[in-house]
């Protein structure tokens, strides 16, 4: 499964997603850009994945379906989080009611969440000692773990080097680690954007 983040795409076609996916077996799901803002991008492969439901919101979209032979059901949440304090309140509120609605079970919430969870995370730049609170408090309101990044400290880079930080992440719930117990989360070396690729790994497979 594939999500994007600010794709910039008012309009997304098949062809968009097979250049992408670089082959047929897939389905996907878009939220389109405002203008040259946002866009979100899901993709999986139709052979591994059966979607049973589509979730939108203004900052998400995401689907509940069955993985893999077992047909383990799963929730994937692609996040784009808005760069203002309150957009981000209005967002962690919509995931915490959708979560509670559809009641606990193996959750993947994952994506650009504009936001850090402590100091250390951030380089170069004011520190919002509130919004990483804030945002620490969704995870834990939610039942999610935040488990460690490898390889990268830092996801987002500004384009002269002199700010960093770890604004996108994997959050899963205990429901989705009891199912997949070997999990890692690895950050992968960025080409043209300025943010790093993330992989979630189970046991060393995709």
């Amino acid at each position: 499964m594939i999500f994007i983040q600010e794709s910039k795409l008012e309009v997304c076609d098949e062809r968009v997603i097979k250049s992408i996916w670089g082959g047929d077996n897939f389905k996907w799901m878009a939220k389109p850009a405002q203008g040259r803002f946002g866009g979100i991008i899901c993709i999986w492969c139709s052979g591994m994945f059966e979607v049973n439901k589509e979730l939108l919101g203004r900052s998400f979209c995401g689907v509940f379906g069955f993985w893999g032979k077992d047909k383990i059901p799963c929730y994937f949440i692609n996040v784009y989080a808005p760069c203002d304090n309150q957009g981000k309140r209005v967002l962690w509120r919509e995931l915490t009611d959708l979560m509670t609605t559809y009641g606990e079970g193996n959750w993947c919430v994952a994506g650009d969440f504009n936001a850090v969870r402590s100091r250390d995370e951030k380089k170069g730049r004011c520190f919002d000692e509130g919004t990483m609170r804030e945002f620490s408090n969704f995870i834990c309101e939610a039942g999610l773990e935040d488990m460690p990044l490898t390889r990268r400290k830092f996801t987002w880079y500004k384009t002269d080097g002199t700010a960093m930080s770890r604004l996108d992440r994997f959050l899963v719930s205990t429901e989705f680690l009891i199912n997949f117990p070997k999990l890692t989360q690895k950050g992968l070396m960025r080409d043209l954007s300025n943010h790093s690729p993330i992989m979630l790994l189970n046991s060393f497979k995709d």
